[in-house]
């Protein structure tokens, strides 16, 4: 008996019980589960290795020390399966192959408890103190843990070099948290531990137990799912605030923090919290659909800003989120201001806009020009006074413009007057470029014109694509993503172009590549294969690489034989394209494929794609 052991275990059980159920009633969180059973293993491990420090009998204390088994072999499976949750929260592989992961948990309490008929475990080395050496078994199961442990790290590590810094953070907290009782187990494994008769593991868990805790209470832990940042975002002028579609704040830049006044990153903060000081702005932010309108933010002196919301939609109109712009626009107000005392002003001030501001009379001849327009549209204003104003639009809206003008000649209102629209303008040099029109109508006399302020909107037309494209697409080979292909499954399971015929594919030896050559060879041997995938199938087929070798392809109006033509084309390629490189960066690929006709789900032919890939790999394997 040791009653001081025991406290520190029990206390290190308590401490992981707590983080235990705070993890559990955040459990609708990605990972969250999985932190729940990693600390519910610490727990029992933890306690159960008290109760041993209490025992006096021997034969309680072998019990006890082997009823820690019931906590030691799940938590290495525990902690692979939060950090590939939490690092890739749309990887489904983990759920897929869920029961592969405790299958050796299981056989090694199963040959833990039936050691003495066989001496697989313990080979005769077993104690009352600590289980830190033992038979075949012991070491299988110690490398099996310390490979989990070390691929949750590498995943976290990687995390860590991509992650901004609040996910840093929390990525540190997690490590930090991992690392602790590997430290405990290493000491005792190699016996340098000052206390021979006591397993340290345990006990550090206090230590993780404080660190995750840390990371749930301070970093907001399982409540923020990383995303990338884009280095435009940071150096816009404007604010940009992106939310997800529960009004979260998922993104925000520099100039976006010091207008809301924030000394911290927002982000996972709820938008109606973050800016609940500014309660017009918080109003505006719970926009569903495209709008732009003005606030004034009472700062150190009140701030007029512009607010343009912008839903973010996929390729199917699904609302996936809304982009914030925030302009300042105090500058412009005081600018408006001055135009309404004089004419002289007017002229002034409209020189200094960076925005266009043209001028046009009632026959759609520019009459005012200023240096805003001459930066948009490359013309300077001795070159286009007195010229129409279909110079500055493509071809296709010229015929659209001159019907409104007519339809000014007989007293019509063009709806546009006084609405923000989004056309394409013409510059100079004959590109075309997205702009944002106000258009106003006013006279002076009985002559009527038109004044038209003009923002080129080619960055934030930049930024909105590719947020899109990031969701849509694997950043690796370009490829459509998972998430993307799921849409699309459910979007073609309505579709009647059939027959629709589909193909799984797995790139053999992926990992060997990674583990001899690195992950960096493993990098250009997806790439290669993107390429080949590009060069292989139609436009309207739908490639998409759904986890690290896995990539599938879509075919409507393909039948099983049109299918099988287009495998034997592809691995006619992936031969031609092996010829220009070594024997060992060969690119090899397992197929399969399944056709769907108008009886059958796509779900069930993914299925039996699958498993005709699965069986090409056995046979490969086999062979």
């Amino acid at each position: 008996m040791n009653p001081p052991y025991a406290a520190a275990l029990t206390l290190s059980a308590i401490v992981s019980m707590v983080v235990m159920i705070i993890a559990w009633r955040r459990r609708s969180s990605a990972g969250a589960v999985a932190l729940t059973v990693a600390m519910l293993g610490l727990t029992v491990w933890a306690f159960t290795y008290a109760v041993r420090w209490l025992s006096s009998n021997q034969t309680a204390q072998y019990f006890w020390l082997d009823a820690t088994y019931f906590g030691v072999v799940i938590t290495p499976t525990a902690f692979l399966i939060l950090a590939v949750q939490f690092t890739s929260p749309a990887n489904k592989f983990i759920q897929k192959h869920l029961g592969l992961f405790f299958i050796e948990p299981v056989v090694t309490v199963l040959i833990l408890w039936t050691d003495p008929w066989h001496g697989l475990f313990y080979a005769g080395m077993q104690s009352t103190g600590t289980i830190l050496n033992g038979g075949v078994w012991f070491w299988v199961n110690v490398i099996y843990s310390y490979i989990l442990l070390l691929i949750a790290l590498g995943l976290l590590i990687q995390a860590f070099r991509n992650a901004t810094n609040l996910v840093r953070k929390q990525v540190g907290v997690m490590v930090a948290g991992m690392l602790l009782p590997w430290i405990g187990n290493v000491i005792g494994l190699t016996h340098i531990s000052p206390f021979p008769e006591l397993d340290l593991t345990p006990i550090l868990f206090i230590g993780s137990g404080v660190m995750f805790a840390q990371g749930l209470f301070h970093y907001r832990l399982l409540d923020i799912v990383p995303i990338a940042r884009h280095k435009l975002v940071e150096s816009m002028s404007d604010g940009v605030i992106v939310l997800d579609t529960q009004h979260r704040i998922v993104d925000i830049n520099p100039a976006a923090q010091r207008i809301a006044g924030l000394s911290e990153i927002g982000i996972g903060q709820f938008a109606d919290e973050t800016f609940m000081p500014w309660t017009t702005l918080s109003q505006v932010l719970r926009t569903e659909t495209e709008t732009s309108t003005e606030i004034q933010v009472n700062q150190a002196s009140p701030q007029n800003y512009e607010v343009r919301i912008s839903p973010l939609e996929d390729q199917h109109q699904n609302l996936t989120g809304r982009l914030i712009i925030l302009r300042n626009i105090t500058k412009r107000m005081h600018i408006d201001e001055e135009l309404r005392k004089s004419e002289e002003r007017f002229r002034s001030v409209v020189q200094t806009a960076t925005d266009a501001i043209v001028t046009a009379d009632a026959s759609g001849k520019i009459v005012t020009w200023n240096r805003g327009a001459v930066n948009i549209f490359q013309y300077s204003e001795t070159e286009i006074l007195g010229r129409p104003l279909t110079l500055l639009m493509p071809e296709v809206y010229r015929d659209k413009h001159q019907a409104g003008m007519q339809q000014l000649a007989t007293g019509g209102e063009p709806h546009i007057i006084g609405q923000i629209v989004k056309i394409i303008g013409l510059r100079k040099d004959g590109v075309e470029i997205p702009i944002e029109l106000v258009l106003s109508k006013w006279q002076s006399g009985k002559e009527m014109f038109f004044t038209g302020i003009i923002r080129d909107i080619s960055e934030r037309q930049k930024l909105e694509d590719t947020l899109l494209y990031q969701s849509t697409h694997d950043f690796l080979t370009g490829l459509f993503n998972r998430q993307y292909f799921e849409t699309e499954i459910e979007r073609l399971q309505q579709n009647r172009k059939f027959p629709i015929s589909i193909l799984m594919m797995d790139v053999d030896g992926l990992k060997k590549i990674n583990d001899t050559l690195g992950h960096s060879a493993g990098d250009d041997l997806l790439r290669r294969l993107a390429q080949v995938l590009r060069d292989v199938f139609r436009r309207e087929d739908l490639v998409a690489r759904i986890g690290g070798d896995e990539f599938v392809a879509i075919l409507p109006n393909t039948n099983s034989a049109m299918a099988i033509q287009v495998m034997q084309r592809l691995k006619s390629s992936i031969d031609q394209n092996n010829l220009n490189y070594p024997a060992y960066q060969t690119l090899n690929l397992s197929i399969g494929a399944a056709c769907r006709d108008e009886s059958s789900s796509l779900d069930e032919i993914l299925k039996l794609a699958d498993q005709a890939m699965y069986l090409e790999k056995q046979r490969k394997t086999i062979g």
